[in-house]
């Protein structure tokens, strides 16, 4: 699925649409930018045929070991 992540660093927030993979390191950062518009999120999803998941997702959490 698709994921919107907002990663934080001390020069601010980067807001990044991911294609997540089962396999973490597979994930592909397909936008990246300073907001990402919840539009934006939607058309890609439409356009790739793909949902909308939990920013979790992209990371693994809540997956068993």
């Amino acid at each position: 699925g698709l994921a919107h992540v907002v990663r934080t660093t001390n020069a601010g927030a980067r807001h990044e649409l991911v294609l997540v993979h089962p396999q973490r390191k597979r994930n592909i950062v397909l936008y990246a930018a300073d907001r990402v518009s919840p539009e934006l999120i939607q058309r890609a999803s439409t356009l790739l045929s793909m949902p909308v998941v939990p920013a979790s997702a992209a990371f693994g959490f809540g997956r068993a070991a």
